[in-house]
């Protein structure tokens, strides 16, 4: 795999808009209509769902930088109360 920032044109790069504009404003549309869902929820759910989300994303970054570490140590951490 090559990190962008081995690309030889790094940090000069281009793109072509029109090729994957499609692509992006259905996926603004998904979001949007998730966003709108989620918000129907109640709050102990909503806070739960978020917990959890931004748990997985501490625990995947972490593995991006070679530390493991998994969700329980990261309500730890944080005081994260889950599945009120």
């Amino acid at each position: 795999m090559t990190y962008i920032y081995e690309r030889k044109n790094w940090p000069r790069m281009t793109w072509d808009t029109d090729a994957f504009l499609p692509e992006l404003t259905e996926a603004h549309r998904h979001c949007e209509r998730f966003s709108s869902l989620f918000d129907r929820f109640e709050i102990n759910f909503r806070n739960e769902a978020i917990i959890r989300t931004l748990s997985v994303e501490v625990v995947k970054s972490s593995q991006i930088e070679g530390e493991k570490i998994d969700v329980e140590q990261v309500h730890k951490f944080y005081g994260a109360k889950v599945g009120c």
